[in-house]
């Protein structure tokens, strides 16, 4: 049976996820994160963490993980439409965190925009 990539068994059992149960702490009430919520979100099977987990783990190192934002000229009307106005790489950090970045760049954006 095929897996989803995600779901590929990793070699790395060192993984960190003080990021991830910070921001479960807040958000869902968790005393703490165990094996047993790794579990449940998938993230930890058969003994081993999968891709998944290593994207959510402080410690990623997984190449191409990250997430590349462009923003190109005002509209496509624009002469100048290829015109970068904007461009942030965010890389090799738990993805939480890319996607709270994310929000502050398009914020950022959406100012620059007005």
């Amino acid at each position: 049976m095929r897996k989803d990539y995600e779901a590929i068994e990793i070699e790395n059992e060192k993984l960190e996820f003080k990021f991830l149960e910070k921001k479960m702490k807040e958000v869902v009430g968790i005393k703490e994160l165990n094996l047993d919520i790794l579990k449940t979100l998938n993230l930890y099977e058969n003994k081993k963490f999968n891709i998944a987990a290593e994207l959510f783990a402080d410690n990623n190192n997984r190449k191409f993980s990250g997430i590349d934002i462009v923003v190109l000229g005002e509209n496509i009307a624009e002469k100048n439409k290829n015109r970068i106005l904007f461009r942030k790489n965010i890389e090799k950090s738990q993805y939480l965190n890319n996607i709270l970045k994310l929000l502050v760049y398009l914020k950022e954006v959406m100012n620059m925009k007005r």
